[in-house]
């Protein structure tokens, strides 16, 4: 199908909210939080106001704890308490003038790639609500994870409490939901995984069953799901995160982000790939289009997308949202650029680098390697 760049500027419905058009912005951490999960007001401002102000059409914030044993790193926002809500309010309340795109919460609990210090993670304590930070699934007791489902609940109203207009649930790249869904990391002998999908899909589909009956009708239930751990021969694989997904769509979920990867699937087979030509571009389409076959929700694919050709090819093959993250960190502006017909290739160089800053908030390292704010 012959596709123009007025496609991509298309509103898409997502349950009760409208993509101001098909480019979104994946949530991507933003290391700009306190100790205690706060948001910095420096930092997110410029972060999310550069974004509001360059033409996506829908916001994902960076992955935000749903407790603080789930944390993934030291520098990371948190939803795991009202305080966290109260602090995202009037940060939200200013974008709104900038935008009309809809802004989502990311939720996440990091399980065995939790931070925490020390060389190995600290035993876990079987009466203790929840284990220690960077505990694996399977060290889990019973009670622990039946706990982990009113914690993202909970997470879920605050961000609506906050005014986010939905949440996401990372359920990709080896955090914990991701732990539960794979065979490769899930090794439990009870009703909460093993070699039966169906076990394995258990805790992700309470959860997602908890957060929609919290959430109101006007705030929109996403889901980051993995189309392929790359870990053979027990990773997920498309047919089984096909399946996965038109159970989240039956269990409320109303969009599905197609990424990959754990941290052991190594960076050449992992979500951030390295892209310096069009041709390695949208190397995680398959995986998307495997999903979108099974489900009858918008499905968005994420994978180095840098120039409008190959943005339009996911849309023109049926898919309705197309995913950035390293191309607008380095320009917040790109969708406006590509709309306006002042560029058709972001300047991203794929460093990766803006994934592992080592001091400071999230910006693009090759043209800001000192820190942004002071």
């Amino acid at each position: 199908m012959h596709m123009n760049v007025e496609s991509i500027f298309h509103p898409v419905a997502i349950g009760p909210l409208t993509a101001t058009n098909r480019l979104i912005r994946s949530a991507t951490g933003e290391a700009a939080a306190d100790l205690a999960g706060l948001p910095l007001a420096a930092p997110m401002s410029r972060i999310y106001g550069d974004l509001a102000r360059g033409g996506v059409g829908l916001i994902i914030f960076g992955h935000a704890f749903v407790h603080a044993n789930g944390r993934a790193s030291a520098r990371q926002s948190g939803l795991s308490a009202d305080a966290h809500a109260a602090a995202w309010k009037p940060l939200l309340a200013a974008l709104r003038p900038l935008t009309r795109a809809p802004l989502v919460a990311q939720l996440n609990y990091a399980g065995r790639q939790g931070y925490f210090r020390g060389a190995v993670p600290a035993p876990n304590d079987p009466a203790a609500p929840l284990p220690p930070p960077g505990t694996a699934l399977n060290d889990f007791t019973d009670k622990q994870l039946e706990n982990l489902i009113p914690a993202f609940a909970d997470a879920a109203v605050r961000a609506v409490a906050a005014g986010f207009d939905g949440v996401q649930l990372h359920l990709a790249h080896g955090y914990l939901l991701s732990e539960c869904l794979s065979a490769h990391t899930n090794k439990r002998s009870d009703s909460w995984g093993g070699p039966d999908p169906a076990n394995r899909r258990r805790l992700p589909l309470k959860i997602v069953e908890a957060v929609r009956r919290k959430l109101p009708a006007d705030k929109a239930l996403l889901v980051k799901l993995n189309g392929s751990d790359f870990l053979p021969p027990d990773g997920i694989e498309p047919d089984e995160a096909a399946e996965t997904a038109a159970q989240l769509e039956a269990a409320g979920v109303q969009m599905i982000e197609v990424s990959c990867g754990m941290m052991e699937s190594g960076a050449g087979l992992g979500a951030a790939r390295p892209v310096h030509q069009p041709e390695e571009e949208a190397y995680l389409l398959p995986l998307a289009t495997a999903v979108a076959a099974r489900v009858h929700i918008p499905v968005a694919t994420v994978g180095g997308y840098k120039t409008t050709p190959v943005i339009l090819r996911p849309i023109g093959e049926g898919l309705d949202l197309v995913s950035l993250s390293r191309a607008l960190v380095r320009e917040p502006d790109f969708p406006a650029k590509i709309q306006s017909g002042r560029s058709h290739e972001a300047r991203c160089i794929s460093c990766n680098k803006c994934f592992g800053i080592p001091e400071g908030a999230l910006r693009c390292m090759v043209d800001h390697p000192q820190p942004i704010e002071a």
